[in-house]
């Protein structure tokens, strides 16, 4: 008899977990309101959430976006647990459905640039 559970528990909660990616890209971190953003690097990725590295884990809200350089979206997040230089995230109202992407992934704005013209 298992005290603390038996091996098939164990292997359903391993199998429910969503597979995570390794990916290490530089990604911001970014507040709801927008008016703090960290830089950051993205160590790895699922679809339900990330292990990204900042400078000052402390500095970093519980609730905030993960924009990730070179893709074109930003994902609302809440940090599920941190330490000194790392947290980890989990993606909010996350679905796989084409229909209810736009409930969660929200586009990053566009960033205009200067015409080459603009300083001569």
């Amino acid at each position: 008899m298992a005290m603390f559970g038996t091996d098939a528990d164990t292997k359903n909660k391993e199998q429910k977990r969503a597979e995570r990616h390794d990916c290490k890209q530089f990604g911001t971190l970014i507040s709801p309101c927008g008016n703090f953003t960290e830089p950051c690097l993205v160590l790895n990725q699922s679809r339900t959430g990330a292990l990204v590295e900042v400078e000052f884990a402390d500095d970093v809200g519980d609730d905030l976006m993960l924009a990730v350089d070179g893709d074109k979206y930003r994902r609302p997040a809440r940090v599920a647990w941190r330490d000194s230089f790392r947290l980890g995230i989990e993606f909010i109202l996350q679905t796989d459905t084409a229909e209810n992407r736009a409930n969660w992934i929200l586009p990053l704005p566009v960033q205009e640039s200067l015409p080459d013209d603009y300083f001569d």
